[in-house]
């Protein structure tokens, strides 16, 4: 899939931030596809060649049998408005978003220019709001018992969310 999508992004002119044409590897390489079993996300900073991508993979999909989803298929920005959806999207339990922000406090690119953002990716609503709810049953069947049962109960909940969320 990944292939599909490199091979098809070569087609494209593309301009580098300086306004010269991108060569052939930096075309590859300027469109990422990041994949877990049937779950997808595909970036680039151009929009219209991400519409584009996405009937290609449509179509590539069609002749294996299979089909995307439109209710997981969602087109969207990490820093800006789109289309009056939010920015940001939710991906394998987590939400990554891009957030403007100051000198000291932005990323910086390969060249050290301050790009004028900072991406941040933190546990979605839904993946909180599910281990919240283990907590509390947690501490619902607990109530009456002794607070070292209670928190030899709450350690191994709390030990695998860290190992998940941790970088």
């Amino acid at each position: 899939m990944e292939n599909v999508i490199k091979d098809f992004i070569v087609q494209f002119r593309i301009l580098s931030p300086t306004g010269r044409p991108l060569n052939t590897k930096d075309k590859r390489q300027s469109v990422s596809l990041i994949r877990y079993a049937d779950d997808f996300i595909i970036l680039h900073d151009d929009i219209d060649i991400l519409k584009r991508c996405i009937e290609v993979i449509t179509r590539w999909l069609n002749d294996m049998g299979l089909e995307i989803k439109a209710s997981k298929t969602r087109l969207t920005h990490t820093l800006l408005h789109y289309k009056k959806e939010s920015p940001g999207f939710d991906f394998l339990g987590f939400h990554i978003r891009q957030f403007k922000s100051g000198k000291y406090r932005s990323v910086k690119n390969g060249q050290g220019d301050i790009l004028g953002f900072k991406t941040v990716i933190s546990p979605s609503r839904k993946s909180a709001l599910k281990h919240y709810q283990k907590i509390a049953e947690i501490i619902e069947k607990h109530k009456s018992r002794r607070q070292a049962a209670l928190i030899d109960n709450l350690n191994p909940v709390d030990s695998r969310t860290n190992r998940h969320c941790i970088f």
